[in-house]
């Protein structure tokens, strides 16, 4: 074989090998694994409009995973907070198997610090900011009652469309536990004189609930929101 022919079919045998590794470089099928998303990390991916971008935040507190959304250039944990706050925080009947699947419910004194590091309790602008995101008309944002008409179908793409994932979980008064698989609330870290706003979302209607009451005696669900 002359030297020329000998060139080419070397050139030629190497080709298949070189071919499978730029492959393998950019195979979308390889194994990616999960990727735990820091309190820094989550809160800089600020998204682009009212869609999902699902991620996963480890509180380093105690372990717990929570998936982490994009919601209006947000981040969001998107599930309620289940971390302990001895005398402040309570499984709904104080079954601990609706902690793991309903989150925590949080005293007003306990709720306005029992988000992770990176992470606060949203205000009521901020939660404003949401309902806007995801499609609330602004003249519709302020207003306020807890049976008050508000907005259109956003509690229903609260509780399933967008990834908020928000649960009926219920709420503590007192020492009574009521309203589980029904209706849910959560705080704001905004005050009118002594009430706090909250938010209402119920199973039987579409909309979100905005409207204050005493803090005293309620403890209710926790969403956080990074800073």
């Amino acid at each position: 074989m002359k030297t020329y022919d000998y060139l080419i079919a070397f050139a030629l045998m190497a080709l298949p090998s070189c071919s499978a590794v730029a492959i393998g470089q950019n195979d979308a099928s390889a194994p990616q694994g999960d990727v735990g998303v820091s309190p820094a990390d989550a809160g800089t991916d600020s998204g682009d409009d009212g869609g999902a971008d699902a991620s996963t935040y480890v509180d380093t507190r105690d372990g717990r995973s929570y998936p982490v959304i994009q919601l209006g250039g947000k981040t969001w944990l998107a599930r309620n907070l289940n971390f302990a706050i001895t005398g402040s925080s309570y499984c709904y009947g104080d079954d601990t198997a609706n902690c793991d699947k309903e989150g925590r419910l949080y005293a007003w004194s306990a709720a306005k610090t029992a988000c992770p590091s990176g992470f606060h309790l949203p205000s009521d602008d901020e939660w404003k900011a949401l309902e806007a995101a995801i499609g609330m008309a602004s003249d519709q944002l302020n207003v306020e009652g807890y049976d008050a008409p508000r907005g259109t179908t956003e509690g229903t793409t609260l509780k399933a469309e967008s990834g908020f994932a928000a649960r009926m979980s219920g709420f503590r008064t007192g020492t009574t536990y009521d309203a589980l698989n029904d209706r849910t609330y959560f705080w704001t870290s905004t005050t009118r004189g002594s009430d706090v706003w909250r938010r209402r979302i119920a199973a039987a209607t579409p909309n979100v609930f905005r409207f204050t009451n005493p803090a005293a005696s309620f403890a209710i669900s926790v969403r956080c929101i990074a800073d």
